[in-house]
């Protein structure tokens, strides 16, 4: 039997079989040391007529189109096993071209973080004739390292004598690291206190750790391949479903709250969040939930709103009693103009009292909506706002107030109008928000000030910033202050920038804070601007 199962580097012509001699064994062996043994192995199509050649043909294209790499090395152990053949394969995952590693042997591949260890037992394996199955570090020619997983069988010549040793092997980095990562994942997911479940691209379940089990009262093995609702934790509403289902679809992720009774009949109220994990930018492979019992968080989110909110109305509702006597005086005047000469006015004239009263009932309007609560429960309802319009009629609202305690304010609009994605109400909640912490800052100042701002980055978005020249705060509060109960202040709750916050974030913006101690601060609210 032949030591290589490959065919020969030339491509010789066909003889007859009686007229076929022996071959010089230094022309037609792929294991000479010679120059022709550099050369790839050659693709000519052998002769159809024998099975053996055709055989070889195949298996020696087979292992120079591999995916793996292949090497052959000599059976002198004692010297290391001097290579005498690599495939293409080879080159491409260590970057050795087949000239650079004839004749030497396969510890060119080593470096310290090589297993010495395991090299050794090798050798001792297939010294017994034995094949050997490893994994180590190991290194290409330009010295970067991978993780190599190879098996070495010994090859026999005719009379049964271990001649040659076959390698093949590949490159498991990037799978043993996805392997790690994933066992990471694994473990996180099977101690997190949230409940998860792993669903398969046709949403039937594969996984749940232990916080779902406790939530459902439902076992990993009874919940394995249920389609996702027919789980005991999921929305009850059909139309519920297929917003979530819709979600899905469109933008990959979904988020659903809904209420659920428990086994011992307790209403639970859940948020479920559902993000799709793509294979690539279109195959979805799976979908990972995460189920929480939100009852307590939103119960304190509502009377967080319901204290935050106390707070702000101190500051509107005397501004609300100047406001809206001005225009209902405006209103009442027109009107009592209008009767009173109805009848001698032309159609143009009615109109532009009309219009003057229609104008003061807006302004009446724009009030009672900025009294309306937004609450830890409602979705903005985004809209294109006209910012420097907003702080006018906002600034409005609030300066009677601070001018009564002796506050200067500025509003200082933007030089060019232009509009922002918001919820009005929402917005007014936050500004209102950050003119009570800048009038706490104030207190004691001999000049308070307050500077009420819009402008606009080169980022595409609008900023509305409230400028104190208040206490300010240290460099190390500054990632704490938008955190819940977190207050620098002595008789402070901690609510009102984590609440601006939330509110800042549902309409896709974000909210900034910067100070210096004794000097001030700045808020800075920013959102996405609209092309008109």
């Amino acid at each position: 039997m032949r030591p290589l199962p490959i065919h020969s580097h030339r491509n010789r012509p066909t003889q007859p079989k009686g007229d076929r001699q022996p071959s010089n064994r230094a022309e037609s062996d792929p294991f000479s040391s010679g120059k022709k043994s550099l050369k790839r192995v050659s693709t000519a199509q052998p002769d159809a007529s024998s099975t053996q050649e055709v055989a070889l043909w195949l298996l020696g294209s087979a292992v120079e189109a591999a995916l793996d790499g292949y090497s052959i090395t000599d059976a002198d152990l004692s010297n290391g096993g001097k290579i005498i053949y690599v495939n293409p394969a080879f080159t491409r995952i260590t970057g050795y071209e087949l000239p650079d590693v004839i004749g030497k042997t396969p510890a060119i591949l080593r470096g310290p973080l090589t297993d010495l260890q395991m090299m050794a037992e090798a050798i001792s394996t297939l010294e017994a004739g034995e094949p050997f199955q490893g994994e180590s570090m190991h290194y290409r020619k330009d010295g970067t390292v991978f993780r190599m997983s190879w098996s070495t069988v010994p090859l026999t010549d005719h009379l049964g004598r271990i001649s040659h040793f076959l390698t093949v092997f590949r490159d498991v980095t990037e799978q043993r690291r996805s392997e790690t990562v994933r066992k990471w994942l694994e473990v996180a997911i099977e101690r997190s206190e949230v409940a998860v479940v792993v669903y398969d691209k046709r949403l039937r379940v594969q996984l749940v750790n232990p916080a779902f089990e406790s939530l459902s009262g439902v076992s990993s093995a009874e919940a394995r391949h249920l389609p996702a609702w027919r789980l005991p934790i999921r929305p009850r509403s059909l139309a519920q479903w297929r917003r979530l289902t819709a979600s899905l679809e469109t933008d990959g992720a979904a988020e659903l709250t809904f209420e659920h009774r428990n086994a011992s009949g307790r209403v639970q109220l859940l948020e479920l969040t559902i993000t799709a994990i793509r294979e690539n930018e279109s195959e979805v492979a799976a979908y990972i939930a995460r189920c929480s019992d939100v009852t307590e968080q939103r119960r304190l989110e509502s009377v967080s709103e319901a204290l935050n909110m106390s707070e702000s109305l101190g500051y509107v509702f005397s501004g609300v009693r100047h406001e809206l006597g001005n225009p209902i005086n405006s209103i009442k005047a027109a009107l009592s103009v209008l009767r009173a000469g109805i009848d001698r006015f032309d159609p143009d004239k009615v109109k532009d009292y009309l219009d003057s009263v229609l104008l003061e009932v807006g302004r009446v309007e724009y009030l009672l909506k900025s009294l309306r609560s937004f609450t830890a429960f409602e979705r903005p309802s985004v809209e294109p706002v006209d910012v420097n319009a907003f702080l006018h009629r906002f600034s409005d609202l609030v300066a009677p107030c601070l001018r009564q305690e002796g506050i200067v304010i500025v509003v200082s609009p933007a030089p060019e109008t232009f509009l922002v994605s918001a919820d009005p109400r929402a917005l007014h909640q936050v500004l209102l928000n950050l003119v009570n912490n800048a009038v706490d800052a104030i207190e004691g100042r001999e000049d308070p000030r307050i500077e009420l701002r819009v402008g606009h980055c080169h980022s595409r978005r609008g900023l509305v910033e409230v400028i104190d020249n208040g206490l300010g705060f240290e460099p190390q509060d500054t990632g704490r202050l938008l955190q819940p109960f977190y207050t620098t202040k002595k008789d402070g709750n901690g609510l009102g920038l984590s609440i601006s916050q939330k509110l800042i974030s549902r309409m896709n913006g974000s909210l900034e804070l910067s100070g210096v101690p004794h000097r001030g601060c700045r808020a800075t609210v920013l959102l996405d601007i609209v092309d008109h």
